[in-house]
């Protein structure tokens, strides 16, 4: 019961009622793609997968004498119709904003839903309704919602006004009154399954013939039975369109499927071109089962008589199981009243124990309450320690802040320094060789001062320099010159001998 859900629809519409009939014709919106009050979310290849569980679920509901309209989900609901297995019409459907919808038809019985069809005919024939399923795969999604990747209908249940559906914009339409066409089509549908039994059925490899079209025997199967449900009809006086051929099985040569206009078995010729199915509804022919063409209906004379003594037979059947149940339920019985002999006994044992357990359990409840005093003294303690330690961080942090501005001070003290001493012995070293350069030679050499990788490195290489040119002024004139101590104070060049 874990794994039941609920989900709602719309509405269901009284569209028309034919007089003298036994069901009211409803069709169902009654499940779609996408997310949902749930906060679940489906694809539509799960939502596809599932349609065979429709059939033969049951319509319930639960009608509320204060309200006079159905009430919501309850263990109490009573069928008031189901799902026709051979007259379901499923069909999907797109809605405006993408998400898909899955409709099937499903019959209300007339004389025994109660005021089910009086409650619809208040409304203008329109209910909501809730789908119930049976989760049988889910998934957990990134965003931490549900994917529900496998699930079976369980019934599908009306609702009052005061419900809202958790499907929104599902709707359902009862669109006619039918009479007795069920029983006519489960009939035949007996009658063709006790014929197919006693035909020898021809083997056919799918995967190796879907190969052929570069697809597997899955995809195949799908792209026919897409291609048969194109054909549509319309019974007199409905504006309603139905799906008119039910695709069971196919070969190389036709689509095996069932007739809902005509109410029986037909072969229709297809073509393959292009990765597209196409179908010759033009040429379809009459199948007296599965495998077996034909160029009549022959076969189908004399299948009600036949069918009617199978339903005899199962009739019997059902008696003999009704009388199985019956002894089931007497044995059942039974055991209850050994298992409630059985529960009285040990709950005593367990009211004892229970009483052990709590005092038990007081006395441990003091210890931990003495223990937790004692933490919370603790606790209470180490907060204080913190606050102190909390506030002499603030005054280290303080401490660390001035350090930090002195530290820039000295630094830029320290810089201008070095860079002071820097020029005090650049200026020395030119001014030691300053007698031998020329004022442009002493501006080019103090560009060049970057160049080298210490003020020690210039000096060596200016004083070099000034060697190489007396030098060559020696060799040049052959003169010996001698320096003179001289006053300079009143000229910024050093004079000559002769000067």
């Amino acid at each position: 019961m874990d794994n039941v859900l609920s989900f709602s629809v719309d509405r269901i519409e009284l569209l028309e009622e034919i007089s003298n009939s036994q069901f009211a014709k409803a069709r169902v919106w009654a499940f779609a793609s996408g997310e949902n009050k749930h906060e679940m979310t489906i694809s539509e290849e799960s939502l596809i997968r599932a349609e065979n569980t429709i059939y033969d679920k049951p319509l319930v509901w639960l009608y509320s004498k204060l309200l006079d309209d159905a009430t919501g989900h309850s263990t109490l609901e009573v069928p008031a119709g189901f799902v026709p297995k051979h007259s379901a019409n499923i069909s999907y459907e797109r809605a405006e904003d993408g998400r898909l919808f899955f409709v099937v038809d499903a019959l209300i019985w007339k004389y025994y839903s109660g005021k089910l069809l009086e409650i619809f005919q208040k409304t203008d024939g329109k209910k909501s309704v809730s789908v119930e399923i049976v989760l049988v795969e889910t998934k957990e999604l990134e965003n931490g919602k549900v994917e529900i990747v496998d699930f079976v209908y369980r019934a599908i249940t009306v609702l009052g006004e005061a419900y809202s559906p958790a499907i929104p914009l599902a709707n359902a339409q009862i669109i006619q009154f039918s009479q007795d066409k069920f029983e006519v089509e489960k009939i035949l549908e007996f009658s063709r399954i006790e014929l197919n039994k006693e035909c020898d059925q021809v083997d056919f490899n799918y995967e190796e013939f879907a190969q052929s079209f570069s697809m597997s025997a899955n995809e195949l199967w799908k792209m026919l039975y897409s291609a048969c449900r194109e054909a549509k009809y319309q019974e007199d006086g409905d504006d309603y369109q139905y799906i008119r051929y039910y695709m069971r099985d196919h070969d190389a040569d036709y689509i095996y499927a069932y007739d809902y206009k005509e109410d029986k078995t037909v072969a229709i010729p297809y073509s393959i071109s292009n990765g597209e199915a196409s179908c010759d509804f033009e040429n379809v022919k009459p199948a007296k089962q599965k495998w077996v063409v034909t160029e009549s209906n022959e076969g189908n004379e004399g299948m009600v008589e036949f069918a009617k003594e199978i339903l005899s037979k199962e009739f019997a059947d059902l008696e003999s199981q009704i009388a199985s149940f019956q002894e089931k339920i007497n044995t059942l019985e039974k055991e209850k009243s050994e298992l409630s002999a059985q529960f009285s006994t040990e709950k005593e044992e367990l009211v004892s124990k229970i009483s052990i357990l709590e005092t038990e359990i007081g006395t441990e409840k003091s210890d931990l309450l003495t223990k937790f005093s004692e933490i919370e003294k603790e606790k209470s303690s180490l907060k204080e320690k913190i606050s102190e330690l909390e506030n002499k961080k603030i005054e280290f942090a303080e401490k660390i802040k001035s350090l930090e501005s002195e530290n820039v001070e000295l630094k830029t003290f320290k810089a201008n320094v070095e860079e002071q001493e820097r020029k005090t012995k650049i200026d020395f070293a030119i001014n030691s060789v300053s007698d031998d350069l020329t004022q442009d030679q002493i501006d080019e050499w103090r560009g060049k001062v970057d160049e080298f990788e210490n003020i020690e490195a210039f000096s060596n290489a200016i004083k070099a320099f000034a060697y190489s040119l007396t030098k060559n002024q020696k060799d040049k004139d052959d003169i010996t010159i001698a320096s003179m101590a001289l006053d300079n104070k009143n000229n910024s060049k050093t004079k000559g001998l002769w000067d």
